[in-house]
C-alpha cells in the first residue's frame, strides 16, 4: 500500500509537470517576441528623430543634398508599408491590443491568409515583394559605399533561398509561411529598423563624400 501511494504520488506529479511544460514554454516565446518588438520599436523611434535633424539641417537648395532627400522619401514610404502590413495583421486577427491576447499571437492562419492563396503567393505576398524590390532597386542608385551596398542588398533580398539540404525555397515561404502573427510582426518591426538604420549610414557616409 505503501509503495502504491508512492506510485501515485509520482505519477501526479510527472503529470502536472509534462501539463505545465508547454504552457511553460509557450510564455517564454511570447515574453521573448514581446521584448523584441519593444527593442525594435524603440531603436526605430530614435533612428527616425535622429533621421529628421539631419534632413532639418540639410540646404535644400544645394544639389549636392537632393539625393538625400530623395532618399529619404523612399524610406519613408517603404516604413509606411511595412507599419500598415503590421496594422492589417493584427486587425485582421481582432486581437485588439497587441500585449494581449497571447493564444491569438501564436497562430500561423492570418499570416498564412495574407501572403499565400492556394499554395502561391496571394496578392499580398507579390505586393510584398514588388515594393521591397522596387524600393532596394532605387535606394541603390545613390549609394556609394560598398558595405551598405552589400548589406542593403542582402537585406532587402528577395531571391529563393537555398537551405542547407541544397532544397530552393521562395522567400516568403522561408519568412512567412506557417510563421506566428506575433513572429512576423517581430519580423515586420526589424525589417523596419534595418531600413532606417541603412538611411542614416548613408546620410553619414554619403555626405562625408560630398
Amino acid at each position: 500500500m505503501k509503495y502504491l501511494k508512492i506510485l501515485l504520488l509520482f505519477i501526479t506529479f510527472y503529470s502536472c509537470k509534462t501539463e505545465n511544460k508547454p504552457e511553460l514554454k509557450f510564455e517564454s516565446s511570447y515574453g521573448m517576441y514581446s521584448v523584441l518588438i519593444n527593442e525594435f520599436n524603440n531603436t526605430s523611434f530614435h533612428i527616425e528623430k535622429e533621421i529628421q535633424e539631419k534632413i532639418n539641417d540639410l540646404n535644400q537648395n544645394d544639389s549636392l543634398n537632393s539625393d538625400f532627400l530623395v532618399y529619404d522619401d523612399w524610406t519613408k514610404e517603404y516604413v509606411s508599408y511595412l507599419d500598415n502590413l503590421t496594422d492589417q495583421l493584427i486587425e485582421n486577427s481582432k486581437i485588439g491590443n497587441i500585449n494581449e491576447n497571447q493564444k491569438a499571437l501564436t497562430e500561423i492562419q492570418q499570416v498564412n491568409n495574407l501572403f499565400f492563396i492556394n499554395g502561391d503567393y496571394s496578392t499580398k505576398g507579390n505586393e510584398f515583394i514588388n515594393k521591397t524590390d522596387s524600393y532596394k532597386e532605387l535606394i541603390l542608385k545613390y549609394v556609394s559605399n560598398q558595405n551598405l551596398i552589400l548589406r542593403i542588398t542582402n537585406t532587402l533580398d528577395t531571391r529563393d533561398i537555398t537551405d542547407r539540404n541544397g532544397n530552393t525555397i521562395k522567400t516568403l515561404d522561408y519568412f512567412f509561411k506557417d510563421q506566428s502573427l506575433i513572429g512576423t510582426i517581430a519580423y515586420l518591426k526589424n525589417r523596419k529598423k534595418n531600413v532606417l538604420e541603412f538611411e542614416k549610414e548613408f546620410l553619414s557616409c554619403d555626405k562625408l563624400n560630398k
